[in-house]
C-alpha cells in the first residue's frame, strides 16, 4: 500500500498516509481463459474484498453465519471475470492512526461515489478539521473542497459517521 521512497507523483504522499500516495496501488490479475485480457477496471477494491473475491471463484460461502460475524469486504469476483458488470463497489472506511510517518494525522476517512465521482472525505482528530477530495477530478489531492462543496461534504460526513457507528459482533472502534 502506497509507495516508500522518493515521490509518488501524482499521488500525494507515501507509505504510512492516508492520501492516495500512501494508500493507492493497482490491482493486476491475471487468470487465461477467464479473465479477459487487456481490459482496465477503475472498480475501488479494498484489501478486505481479498477474502469474499476468493470464496466467490471458489463457489464457497462463508461461515459462520454474516449475522454472527460478518465480513467487511465485497467479492470482486464478477467485475474481474466481466469487467463492466459488477455494481459499483459500497464505501471504504478507515479509521487511520498516522503511526507511521509523523506527517500523518489520525483521523477518520471513508471513499465512495457521487454522481459518478469518487470522493474521499475525512475528519482530523487532532485538528478537528474535515478535507474534502474529488479523486476523479484530483487524484493529487492538491484542492480541499470541503467549504466549496458543503452538501456534499455533509453527505459523505454522514456517511463516514453511519459506518463509525455501525453495530456488529466484529466492530468495536475506539475512536474520539
Amino acid at each position: 500500500n502506497g509507495g516508500t521512497h522518493a515521490d509518488n507523483l501524482p499521488l500525494r504522499g507515501k507509505k504510512g498516509m492516508f492520501t492516495e500516495g500512501g494508500i493507492r496501488v493497482p490491482l493486476i490479475a491475471c487468470w487465461p481463459g477467464r479473465i479477459p485480457a487487456g481490459t482496465i477496471s477503475q472498480r475501488l477494491v479494498h484489501a478486505v474484498d481479498y477474502y469474499p473475491t476468493c470464496l466467490a471463484i471458489a463457489g464457497a460461502a462463508w461461515r459462520p453465519s454474516m449475522a454472527d460475524h460478518p465480513l467487511d469486504g465485497e467479492s470482486f469476483a464478477a467485475e474481474m471475470l466481466a469487467p463492466g458488470s459488477d455494481s459499483v463497489r459500497g464505501a471504504i472506511g478507515f479509521l487511520f492512526p498516522g503511526y507511521l510517518d509523523t506527517r500523518a494525522q489520525p483521523g477518520a476517512w471513508l471513499i465512495d461515489e457521487v454522481a459518478g465521482e469518487r470522493w474521499k472525505v475525512g475528519y482530523d482528530y487532532e485538528t478537528d478539521a474535515w478535507s474534502l477530495f474529488c479523486l476523479t477530478a484530483d487524484v493529487g489531492e492538491s484542492q480541499n473542497l470541503a467549504a466549496a462543496e458543503p452538501a456534499i461534504l455533509a453527505m459523505l460526513a454522514g456517511r463516514l459517521d453511519v459506518w463509525l457507528r455501525q453495530e456488529s459482533p466484529t466492530w468495536r472502534p475506539k475512536y474520539p
